[in-house]
């Protein structure tokens, strides 16, 4: 009968906010291009750092040096020290986390170099200098360990916060273990031997590669650790880096260039 179809809607029949749609696909594809083209797409920034990086031997005398790359790892839980520059802790601040992950492997996120802290108080870590990169890590010396180029152009830096109400760590909440690009005195450790007795005695001499060692959080004195507790991330499941006292090795932690 003519003109029973009228009223009904087709395929090609467009209801409701279709307009609104079509522009919001538009939208989160741009995003999706522009994320890839600049490299921000969370399949590449994994990529990046779990690239294989290739560090050179000790010197024979097999003493840490600054500007040395290094894995830094832990005497007890046997995991290296890592970042993650894709998970935020505290955005505003430009906290990212730190953790301590499984892998032996040498990778852009746990590779790392020892840099000097400066005589001056700064904004910005001055570039590594000739001189700087010959001199050796001693007992006692204050530093800034800093994430390699391969990470990133600009250096990540392990920092500490002191434990307040806002600034703690997400499992053990205890004091927070973090990296950060921004540059301050909350990013300086001290290297310290391993005894009650000989502390004071090694005092001024060479850091040994692969001898374990504490690492202080200049600010606070509290002891870099790795706390069993499991932080969740990309990389799947890590051990959550804190600055607390902790029985056991959990907080003797060894310079490694392999």
């Amino acid at each position: 009968m003519q003109g029973t179809d009228r009223g009904r809607f087709s395929c090609t029949t467009r209801i409701g906010n279709w307009f609104e749609e079509m522009v919001n696909e538009d939208e989160k594809m741009r995003e999706f291009l522009e994320k890839k083209e600049n490299g921000q797409l969370t399949i590449q920034r994994i990529r990046q750092n779990l690239a294989t990086v290739t560090i050179p031997a000790s010197q024979p005398d097999k003493y840490l040096r600054y500007g040395q790359p290094i894995r830094i790892v832990n005497g007890e839980l046997h995991c290296s020290l890592a970042c993650d520059p894709g998970d935020a802790e505290n955005v505003d601040e430009g906290m990212y986390s730190a953790t301590g992950c499984r892998t032996s492997e040498l990778t852009a996120r746990n590779v790392w170099v020892i840099r000097k802290l400066p005589a001056k108080k700064t904004d910005v870590l001055p570039p590594l200098s000739d001189d700087e990169q010959e001199d050796v890590v001693r007992y006692g010396d204050e530093f800034v360990i800093s994430s390699t180029e391969y990470l990133d152009a600009k250096p990540y830096y392990l920092a500490s916060h002191i434990l307040d109400w806002s600034h703690f760590s997400r499992v053990a909440h205890k004091q927070i273990v973090y990296s950060t690009q921004k540059y301050s005195f909350a990013c300086a450790w001290r290297v310290e031997s391993i005894g009650n007795n000989s502390m004071m005695e090694k005092e001024g001499e060479p850091v040994p590669v692969g001898e374990f060692v504490f690492l202080k959080h200049s600010g606070t004195m509290a002891p870099l650790a790795a706390h069993e507790g499991q932080h969740l991330n990309d990389y799947g499941s890590e051990y959550e880096l804190i600055a607390n006292k902790i029985p056991g090795k959990k907080m003797i932690w060894a310079f490694q260039d392999h």
